[in-house]
């Protein structure tokens, strides 16, 4: 995924943060458990988040192990387990790992190129039984990815339909992992405004990077950049917008979240939207180090 969707850590409580990492670990375990140490690449804040709410949409926690890893040999960590969350996270995180290393095979060049094909290698034993744990779900994330490559290469001079193409896809997987019909409603909408958020969000902060590397980027053609408009120029002049349009997936984010049951996850949920994204936002926007927008220098 994409790394914006973490916690504003000075604004949660003690046993929030601890709780939070317990889920962290619980699923860098499930990774290797399910899919193989190279799974453990995948492992990111964004698939924690989908962890969390599916399991307040179930109503689940799971239980809570101890133990050591590699990374901390010398002092146990608390990790959940037993939570099938955990199971469909990894699978749907493992996915998605595939599939962008098999798309920067297609497009990156030189060591670039090699180091993404090295990953897709790594991860396609995993990915495969991934899809076979959820095949409905793998079919999905492969129909969406498939169609997103199409609007790249027809260099698709709108964002809302790549920017929507994507939200559908995240809405879908959030969706098929909830248990219950209203509470499915629910989460669809929510991934549906949370991948919308980070699409728009990932390409403005990538406009440079999709220029050096003669990439596809939907903001130059949505909002007609001429040859003489530098970068920065460029973003000083949509900025507005752009903070507009994200700010409005947002409450839309935060108008669907409300109608969530109240579960374990709720105060770390609310903590990621309200907090975690929102200033992220802003750094984005106003062109910032995140660190510079917090008081004590950390999120």
């Amino acid at each position: 995924m994409f790394g914006y969707v973490t916690v504003l850590k000075r604004e949660l409580r003690i046993g929030e943060y601890e709780l939070y990492r317990a889920v962290y670990c619980g699923l860098c375990r499930e990774l290797k458990k399910r899919y193989g140490g190279a799974a453990r690449m995948t492992l990111s804040y964004d698939m924690v988040f989908l962890v969390m709410l599916l399991s307040e949409a179930n109503g689940t926690r799971g239980s809570v192990g101890q133990g050591r890893c590699f990374v901390h040999p010398m002092k146990k960590r608390s990790f959940i387990t037993q939570d099938s969350a955990l199971h469909y996270a990894a699978a749907a995180g493992t996915l998605l790992a595939w599939h962008k290393a098999d798309d920067n095979v297609r497009d990156e060049k030189g060591a670039k190129r090699l180091s993404a094909a090295a990953a897709r290698l790594a991860l396609g034993r995993g990915a495969k039984k991934a899809a076979r744990d959820f095949p409905l779900m793998a079919e999905r994330i492969k129909r969406s990815i498939e169609e997103l490559f199409a609007l790249e290469r027809a260099a698709e001079n709108t964002l809302d339909l790549p920017a929507d193409t994507f939200a559908a896809l995240l809405g879908d997987i959030c969706a098929a992992g909830a248990a219950d019909e209203t509470q499915r409603r629910v989460v669809r909408r929510m991934g549906q405004m949370l991948g919308r958020w980070i699409y728009i969000a990932d390409a403005f902060c990538d406009i440079e990077a999709d220029e050096e590397a003669g990439s596809y980027n939907p903001m130059p053609l949505r909002f007609e950049r001429t040859a003489q408009e530098d970068v920065k120029a460029f973003k000083a002049r949509i900025r507005d917008e752009v903070d507009y349009t994200l700010t409005q997936s947002l409450a839309d984010l935060s108008a669907a979240f409300d109608l969530l049951e109240r579960g374990a996850y709720h105060g770390i949920i609310e903590n990621i939207l309200m907090g975690g994204l929102s200033v992220r936002q802003r750094a984005l926007i106003e062109g910032k180090n995140i660190k510079e927008l917090t008081e004590d220098g950390s999120l």
